[in-house]
């Protein structure tokens, strides 16, 4: 059934003529305005376009991000951490890591804390070997995009 003015509601009738008599009780009286003050200001949230290139500004200027050298090393920090192809480069290759790896594993133990360190160190050693290859995936990854 089609939405029409006589199948509403009644209260949608008389918010109407409420309103309706509102504004008949207070005319705009457009004759009087001269009457207002040149000082007084109308407040709005809706900002003028004045405003907004204050805010925004549409000019572009050189952008000048620093007046003095950056610090020694400052650029070789700030590399991306799959710039590398493994986690930890200062252990040597792969084949010196694994021969680290294997080292390690053939070291006899006499206490028990001794042990304790061999098991975590061949513990960090197999996760090294996890990051690594995730590492390598996310670098094959990211090859893969730049080629597209």
């Amino acid at each position: 059934m089609a939405e029409t003015i006589d199948n509403l509601d009644i209260s949608v009738n008389n918010a109407y003529a409420l309103r309706m008599r509102m504004i008949e009780l207070n005319p705009i009286k457009i004759e009087q305005s001269q009457g207002v003050q040149p000082q007084v200001q109308v407040m709005t949230n809706i900002p003028s376009p004045e405003q907004l290139a204050l805010i925004f500004p549409t000019e572009v200027y050189p952008t000048v991000w620093a007046f003095f050298y950056a610090p020694k090393r400052y650029y070789s920090q700030r590399r991306s951490p799959f710039t590398f192809s493994r986690l930890a480069p200062s252990l040597g290759s792969a084949e010196e890591q694994e021969a680290l790896y294997e080292e390690i594993a053939q070291t006899p133990c006499s206490t028990p804390e001794e042990e304790r360190e061999k098991a975590v160190l061949l513990r960090c050693f197999n996760q090294i070997d996890k990051i690594n290859s995730m590492i390598a995936y996310i670098v094959g990854r990211i090859g893969q995009f730049l080629q597209g």
